[in-house]
């Protein structure tokens, strides 16, 4: 915490000094793609959203659709709903005020077509009406353009970087024998910029036209008030008793649409139980029937899931190995997903298909390419692949593989472990001739600190040139003498071009004109210390169609500088500027909170013993 604090307090002191560092932190949400609820066609798994905050009201989605038909057209919607588990509550179109047109339609570039590969990716910004906190927790939906009616093919829900969701099937509060049949859909809470619970719900076969709707104390709908913990606040609703004493908050309810024998009910409300959200993992949720308030159903929450990624990117070859297998390019990523398993996705060229085109893929229990199954270790189990041996034993989950060349797609392993467990283990690739283990690669640390990253590319202001959107992502880590840029990119025409960051924090004043930055061509480093001795002269360099490496460059900044600027691609024809990508970083603003809350540390550190005393905000 302490390490954090100190960054962002530099970070602060900067952004106070230069006017320049105007950029506060760039908070994407995500969605994953899986298939639609109820849906017999073949769904574009794989497929993912990054949405962010224009400005100005709007919300920037970036999509990487994959998996889907060659040639065809393809079309995706936000959508109201908060669960992908019921086709009757994913809802339609979101957008507000509704009785204006919806924006979210063909011609607005929510619809286009897939390439030879059957995929489709760039960005579209839109005003729907809704902020980027708004759409958390909502559904985002595929649908196939070449159908009739584009039925829908594919959902995935908008995920904050801390939620909780109901988990389990609604049960019968103890006793109840009222008139509310069982309930369906989901109850979310996540963290809203006020840092209090925003609770959102979409429920089905709802009778009435509302009731209470509450997070209670306990862990179990069988004691849900959390009686044998001894737990004191009103009505056993949970939250932190020593600040409020009987000033409950939670005056809160659910209401449907329509009144009815049965309907839909949804919508959020903001609570503030003055607890870290974390605090209310695992606690139940009581949702109350229509026609006494009662205490109907009852569904335990699951755990907060941070969005965690770690990715692998530079291929050695696996010790011994000499089979056809050239080195590949590309990326294979590991991401939590909402269940908790692992999603593992890959981007992956230069395959040699041989016999069978399909052939392993795998984290082993290494740390390592050179003793890849830890055997230092006394690792046991099978191969090698890492899983919970003391749960699974032999039966492995690890019968998983990529596919043709370039192999795009991804898969889900439940190993069994904590997602944590898998930073900074080692992922093999089987090569297609005979399955050998041919090429290794170390996953980087799971949400390290010191590291920024991007991975959305945009066409660059006024370019025409040949080279078409690149995949993949730039990382750049703070190490001894400067930092440190790992590149792994497809779909690159030419054999190399310039690969540098800028001192704009948009792609469009990539050099910071508006600022007055005054560093030769743009390109990011301190002036006052270097003058125009630019020490970027650095380049990406790449054999057909992809490129992997990276270099060192001594820009004589903080690491911390660099955050939330631009980083350019040139093209391999004529060096020109193509794409451009925003990194991500810290926020000067959250950076100035901690400034000041960093005097209160020895306070906050001392009521770290107690869970339900207020923290103040996380996210650093």
């Amino acid at each position: 915490m302490r390490v954090i604090q100190s960054i962002a307090l530099i970070s602060a002191t900067v952004a106070v000094a230069d006017a320049r560092r105007r950029r506060g932190r760039r908070t994407y949400y995500e969605a994953e793609v899986g298939p639609y609820p109820g849906s017999t066609l073949p769904a574009p798994t794989g497929s993912t959203f990054k949405i962010k905050d224009a400005g100005n009201g709007a919300l920037k989605i970036f999509y990487n659709i994959q998996n889907f038909k060659r040639n065809s057209l393809v079309k995706f919607h936000i959508h109201s709903g908060i669960t992908c588990d019921d086709k009757s509550l994913v809802g339609g179109h979101f957008w507000s005020p509704f009785a204006e047109a919806d924006p979210q339609n063909d011609a607005n570039g929510f619809a286009g077509t897939t390439n030879d590969q059957g995929r489709w990716s760039g960005s579209v910004v839109s005003n729907i009406g809704y902020s980027l906190a708004d759409v958390a927790s909502h559904t985002l939906v595929v649908h196939d353009g070449t159908l009739p009616g584009a039925p829908r093919i594919g959902c995935g829900i908008i995920n904050r970087e801390a939620k909780a969701s109901t988990t389990g099937p609604w049960t019968a509060y103890p006793g109840y024998t009222g008139p509310q049949p069982m309930p369906t859909g989901a109850v979310s809470v996540y963290e809203n910029k006020q840092g209090t619970a925003t609770v959102s719900f979409v429920l089905g076969n709802m009778l009435g036209s509302g009731g209470g709707l509450h997070i209670h104390a306990g862990t179990s709908c069988d004691d849900a008030n959390d009686v044998a913990g001894g737990y004191t606040g009103v009505k056993g609703h949970y939250y932190n008793v020593d600040e409020l004493g009987t000033n409950d908050p939670w005056s809160t309810s659910w209401a449907t649409k329509a009144a009815g024998t049965s309907s839909v009910a949804e919508g959020a409300f903001n609570v503030d139980t003055q607890l870290d959200i974390e605090d209310l993992a695992n606690k139940v949720v009581i949702i109350h029937d229509s026609q006494s308030n009662s205490k109907a159903w009852c569904a335990e929450l699951g755990n907060f899931k941070p969005a965690k990624t770690a990715t692998a990117s530079d291929w050695t070859v696996f010790t011994g190995y000499a089979g056809p297998q050239p080195q590949p390019t590309g990326s294979v990523s590991v991401t939590a997903n909402s269940a908790g398993d692992a999603t593992i996705a890959f981007n992956l060229d230069n395959m040699e298909t041989g016999a069978d085109s399909r052939q392993g893929l795998h984290i082993h229990a290494g740390t390592s390419c050179d003793d890849a199954n830890d055997a230092a270790g006394g690792y046991t189990g099978v191969k090698g692949h890492y899983y919970n041996v003391d749960e699974l034993g032999t039966n492995d989950p690890w019968s998983t593989s990529w596919d043709i060349s370039p192999a795009t797609g991804s898969f889900i392993v439940d190993t069994g472990l904590d997602f944590s467990d898998l930073a900074d283990k080692v992922f093999i690739i089987h090569d297609s001739a005979s399955n050998a283990k041919s090429w290794c690669s170390k996953a980087g640390g799971i949400n390290l600190k010191g590291k920024i990253v991007s991975t959305e590319w945009e066409i660059f202001p006024g370019y025409a040139g040949p080279q078409t959107q690149p995949a993949g992502s730039i990382t750049v880590s703070e190490v001894a003498g400067g930092a440190k840029l790992d590149y792994s990119l497809s779909g690159l025409l030419g054999s190399g071009g310039g690969l540098h960051i800028h001192a704009g924090t948009s792609c469009a004043d990539a050099n910071d004109e508006a600022g007055g930055y005054t560093g030769k061509k743009g390109h990011y480093y301190d002036v006052a210390a270097l003058g125009q001795n630019d020490p970027w002269s650095t380049s990406w360099s790449a054999n057909p169609n992809a490129a992997a490496g990276s270099f060192k460059v001594d820009t004589q900044l903080p690491f911390s500088d660099l955050a939330n600027k631009v980083i350019i691609i040139h093209d391999g024809a004529s060096n020109a500027k193509s794409w451009c990508a925003e990194l991500d970083g810290a926020d000067p603003e959250d950076a100035e909170e901690s400034s000041s809350s960093e005097e209160s540390s020895s306070t906050e550190e001392s009521s770290e013993e107690d869970g339900r005393k207020r923290k103040g905000r996380k996210g650093l």
